[in-house]
Order: structure tokens, then sequence, then C-alpha cells
């Protein structure tokens, strides 16, 4: 064999090399971005859990979202100190998972799930007046998003005067 079919044999491995490094990269950028998509998510669901939390384990706060969700104008101006922190963490929350959707990091049927959550939720009186108020810190596209909601008056909060047979999430 002569120096020059070494030359050419070497490239034809070099190449091969090349494509089989290109094929493995690729292989490992896609789990990558599997695990980080499914470590967003677990992260954004932890962030609704920690919002929810206290009212789970403390009536009286519980007793403040109900009272909230059915209008700011039922709370005193020291609940609704209480109150706004939770709208604004509810609200950045459900930005977020949104964002996550909109660009891939969340699977199209675990947001479907959190959109109905969080569209019935956020048309709550008392929710939906927080959001008048403040809209202008959220982004445009969670803006754009909370225009196509639609108010329902028959859902209702927290499984509150519940009834067998009867939707929690309209």
């Amino acid at each position: 064999m002569d120096l020059e079919t070494a030359a050419r044999i070497g490239e034809v491995i070099g190449a091969v090399v090349v494509v089989i490094s290109l094929l493995y990269l690729g292989v490992q950028i896609r789990q990558n971005t599997n695990r980080i998509k499914t470590s967003s998510t677990a992260d954004a669901i932890a962030a609704f859990w920690e919002c929810n939390y206290h009212q789970v384990i403390d009536s009286t706060i519980r007793q403040l979202f109900i009272k909230g969700a059915k209008g700011l104008e039922n709370l005193s101006d020291d609940e609704r100190a209480q109150f706004w922190p939770y709208m604004f963490t509810f609200y950045k929350t459900a930005e977020l998972m949104h964002y996550q959707f909109i660009n891939g990091a969340m699977d199209e049927g675990i947001w479907a799930g959190w959109e109905r959550l969080f569209s019935a939720y956020s048309m709550a009186p008392g929710f939906l007046q927080f959001y008048e108020i403040r809209r202008q810190i959220f982004s445009p596209k969670f803006q754009q998003w909370m225009e196509k909601q639609d108010p329902n008056p028959e859902f209702i909060p927290l499984g509150q005067n519940w009834k067998p047979g009867a939707e929690l999430v309209n």
C-alpha cells in the first residue's frame, strides 16, 4: 500500500469517526433536552405546590383564599395585604408554566391540565381583579393568553359547596 492510499483510508476512517461522534452528540443533546424539560416541569409544579401548601395546612389562609377569590372588595386592608402576594405567586407560576409550554419545555398534555386549572382559577372575580390591576407585570405572551380566557360563573374554588357529580374545574 502506498502513501496516497493510506491517506485516503485515513480520511475515510476520520470521516466515519466524525459522523459517529456527531450522532452520539445528537443523542446526548436529545437526552439532555428531555432531562431539562422534565426538570423544568417538575420545578414549575413544585412552585405551584409551594404556592398552595399553606392553604392545605392553615384553615385561616384557606378562608382568606376563598374570600379573596370571590372579590377583593370582600377583604379588609390587612387581608388584601395577605392575599396580594398569593395572587402574585399564583400568576407568576402560571406565567412560568405558560412560558415553558410555548417554548417547548413542557409537554402539551401536561400543559393542558395546568392550563385548564389556571384558566378556571384566574377567572374567579378576586383573581381577575388582581390581574387587571397588575397585568403590566406579566409578559406580553402571557397577557395574550389571559385575554383568551373566559370567566366561568360555575367555577367552584377549592371545591367549596361541591356536590357529588359536579365538576370542580369547569
